[in-house]
């Protein structure tokens, strides 16, 4: 419809404007990656099969909109106790304060993630 070839544009995405490329062994050494400079107010929460059969959960900034600044974290599986312990151990008590809201899908291991690990209870 728009004349755009989706494969050109998908390695245009992974290439250029994701910084994909610019991420170091150092940042995936761990097994997961992390920014704190992306963490906000408003983030998302979602699982992705990747094209050779993994399944990583992405942690993602809603004002970035899907630019730079958007990833906070990408974190292979989807075990909600890994995620959250990984979460945790990751951003301090500050950090998860700052985040206020967190849309995700209707599963039941991505909300109790959004849960235990993003939404910091507050006392009224």
């Amino acid at each position: 419809m728009y004349c755009v070839n989706g494969k050109h544009f998908a390695d245009l995405y992974r290439n250029k404007i994701s910084g994909y490329a610019d991420w170091c062994e150092q940042e995936l050494g761990c097994g997961f990656y992390f920014n704190a400079a992306n963490i906000g107010p408003y983030m998302s929460l979602d699982e992705t099969c990747l094209s050779n059969g993994d399944v990583w959960t992405f942690l993602t900034n809603k004002d970035g909109h899907g630019g730079r600044g958007t990833l906070a974290a990408a974190i292979p599986g989807t075990k909600s106790d890994e995620i959250i312990s990984i979460l945790i151990g990751a951003m301090g008590k500050a950090l998860r304060r700052k985040v206020r809201e967190v849309t995700c899908d209707l599963s039941s291991s991505m909300m109790l993630i959004a849960a235990e690990a993003l939404v910091a209870r507050r006392r009224k």
